[in-house]
């Protein structure tokens, strides 16, 4: 199983047994998701699976019985490259080889996009597509599809939510596609215009520094600077010293953080969402 590119281990609980899964890849450097992190076949219930991934997975013992933990520990140890490595996929589009991944809510209900199978009642469909079946044609029909509730009536949060986001990541993903579109379809360049990247997640090295403010699950006040991020009412705990009148740190690369102004993203931004 040389090609494992994630694994986890689920260490027993009760009566449940110990339980170790992983995923192999036929073409991960040639994945837009496993770039990001990230893997489709990581969730519990995959949305139709992957063309080019499988999972695998062994069945340990149960809390109770003899050499459980030693099970466990065999299995980190033999997966310790991979281990938690990728994570869920974000509701974001990415090349995958000779695929385009589409997470976007409803859209694979749409049978004018040859998905390579439809959700449907029974089935949650998958969320890929062949490049080239990958249009300007089809993107049209997707950005035109109104998907209709089972119990009758239009899903209104498709055209009002989810297709502005599908193109406003194609602007940024495909960009050359996107410009093609354009060409035919004015509503794509509407959609772009008119957005806000306000509360969106972006990696913080990307924005601009010393515009605007973010805010902690506190609602303290953080700036950032570049380097450094800084608050003067934050509620860390944990601190050697019980009063303090600044908080400085320094992030480690790729921190995520909300955008709270459109000013603070530029064209070397980073969204991941």
């Amino acid at each position: 199983m040389s090609n494992i590119i994630t694994a986890s281990v689920y260490r027993a609980h009760r009566k449940d047994r110990a339980k170790c899964t992983w995923v192999t890849c036929e073409n991960h450097e040639q994945c837009g998701l496993y770039a990001r992190g990230e893997c489709e076949l990581t969730a519990i219930f995959s949305c139709g699976g992957c063309p080019y991934g499988r999972k695998g997975h062994a069945i340990g013992l149960t809390k109770r019985a003899r050499g459980c933990t030693d099970w466990e520990n065999v299995q980190m140890e033999q997966h310790a490259d991979h281990v938690n490595k990728l994570r869920l996929p974000g509701n974001v589009l990415a090349v995958v080889g000779d695929y385009v991944y589409l997470p976007y809510a409803h859209m694979n209900m749409n049978k004018h996009v040859d998905f390579l199978s439809h959700s449907n009642l029974f089935a949650t469909g998958s969320r890929f597509v062949p490049r080239h079946s990958f249009t300007i044609a089809t993107i049209r029909d997707i950005c035109e599809f109104r998907p209709q509730a089972l119990m009758g009536g239009e899903i209104r949060t498709y055209q009002a939510e989810h297709v502005p986001q599908f193109i406003i990541h194609l602007s940024e993903r495909m960009p050359d596609m996107y410009a093609k579109l354009c060409e035919e379809y004015p509503r794509a360049a509407k959609i772009v215009e008119n957005h806000s990247n306000v509360g969106r997640r972006a990696i913080l090295e990307t924005l601009t520094p010393n515009i605007g403010t973010f805010a902690d699950c506190h609602k303290a006040t953080w700036t950032w600077d570049g380097t450094y991020l800084t608050s003067v009412d934050s509620r860390s705990s944990f601190l050697p010293v019980k009063k303090f009148s600044e908080v400085r740190v320094r992030p480690a690369s790729g921190q995520q953080m909300i955008v709270s102004e459109d000013e603070q993203v530029n064209d070397k931004t980073v969204f991941c969402d």
